[in-house]
């Protein structure tokens, strides 16, 4: 729970900072495709990222490119964090965007959630 509740944080904050107008929304499901997995995915209809840019997010101490540091800040620390710890965890963690309408980051982790448990 608590690997997941830092993943979460990092992308929330994120979407949030990412975000001048608009929305930002978390939502979370038990995977229909891959039972014992749950989807995470932070959505914003934030600034977005360039296409060329999205392989390289994951890395340390890189964001999209240098005028995303000067503007927003931040070390470029928090994706590259939570990549590794979703993929420790045995999951993936992806991105979708586009320049101008926002991002989707959407995490796909085990989880050990009772089979009675309300979705």
């Amino acid at each position: 729970p608590t690997r997941v509740r830092q993943v979460v944080m990092n992308l929330v904050s994120n979407a949030i900072k990412f975000t001048q107008e608009g929305s930002v929304v978390l939502a979370c499901r038990r995977s229909r495709e891959a039972p014992g997995f749950l989807n995470l995915m932070v959505t914003d209809t934030g600034a977005g990222i360039p296409e060329h840019r999205i392989a390289t997010i994951f890395d340390a101490f890189r964001q999209a490119d240098s005028d995303t540091t000067r503007r927003y800040g931040g070390t470029g620390l928090g994706l590259a964090i939570s990549h590794r710890i979703v993929g420790e965890m045995g999951g993936s963690l992806v991105v979708e965007s586009e320049v101008g309408e926002g991002t989707t980051f959407s995490c796909h982790i085990p989880h050990t959630l009772h089979a009675d448990a309300d979705d």
